[in-house]
């Protein structure tokens, strides 16, 4: 079933390898083993902690991600006497992350990872069973890389100023191509800047319900610049709700837009990122 959208996350790293896909899968696997190996002690020895920190927030967080969707409660693979959930998995992977990498786990990577995670395990090609953890670390490290200003904690300032900086040109965007929507907003004094933040942290990951997001995923990774897409997204999503905004009380329609996830998934996403290209 999810075999034609496994591309995209490969799509991210072999444009960095000049690898095959298999070559990469066969390479990334030897090494992921190797790391295994390196935090062997994990989790029953870890002593350090931060360490101790990083797996409480690990395991603060991971239960609440698709917490509807009982594939991640489920045990990684039927077929082995582990008792090891798809969660399980996932801490794993985001433990190793955050010892391998200058930018250590941030809450809002748990969604990103997931659906990842979610498609190389529901692929209905055999051969990406035995690779389904070491091509998710090194799809998920792939991605973070690419939008590493989002996360990066050691410069807060940095940070919030990359992240400002997509939701002025939502804004500008809005101003543009929805007028009236944007001066609308202004008139009740309503600002999307905390939503957008969401959008834009994780790339509508927490939006669509899990199959809607592979869709919007696989069409996003096309993209050569992932954030504008997102950003016109945005206002497409504005454009095609507009009912639900000109005209409403102030806190109707922050409530629209705190529920936005459930009335998006009521919506055809092919029709919104259409729409999307006239915005």
């Amino acid at each position: 079933m999810f075999h034609h959208f496994v591309s995209f996350t490969f799509c991210i790293f072999t444009t960095k390898h000049p690898y095959t896909c298999r070559n990469c899968s066969s390479n990334n696997y030897t090494f992921y083993k190797l790391l295994k190996k390196k935090y062997q002690y994990y989790p029953e020895q870890i002593e350090s902690q931060e360490d101790k920190k990083l797996l409480a927030q690990l395991n603060k967080d991971l239960p609440r991600t698709r917490a509807n969707v009982p594939f991640f409660k489920n045990k990684a693979n039927l077929k082995k006497d582990s008792p090891e959930t798809n969660y399980d998995v996932i801490k794993r992977i985001l433990f190793f992350f955050s010892k391998e990498h200058k930018i250590s786990y941030i809450q809002g990577m748990n969604e990103l990872i997931a659906i990842i995670y979610y498609i190389f395990y529901n692929d209905d090609n055999p051969f990406f069973t035995k690779y389904v953890e070491s091509d998710t670390y090194y799809c998920f490290s792939a991605l973070v890389e690419e939008i590493e200003p989002i996360f990066h904690l050691s410069d807060a300032s940095f940070s919030q100023l990359f992240i400002n900086l997509q939701i002025k040109q939502i804004n500008d965007l809005m101003a543009k191509c929805e007028p009236e929507i944007f001066k609308y907003l202004k008139d009740i004094d309503l600002s999307i800047d905390n939503f957008a933040i969401k959008w834009i942290m994780v790339l509508f990951a927490q939006e669509f319900k899990i199959d809607v997001a592979v869709n919007f995923w696989d069409r996003m990774f096309t993209q050569k610049n992932k954030m504008k897409f997102i950003c016109f997204i945005s206002v497409a999503i504005l454009k095609k709700n507009k009912d639900k905004i000109i005209g409403k009380e102030f806190d109707d329609v922050a409530v629209w837009f705190k529920e936005m996830g459930n009335n998006i998934n009521k919506m055809d996403i092919n029709e919104i990122i259409d729409r999307k290209s006239v915005v």
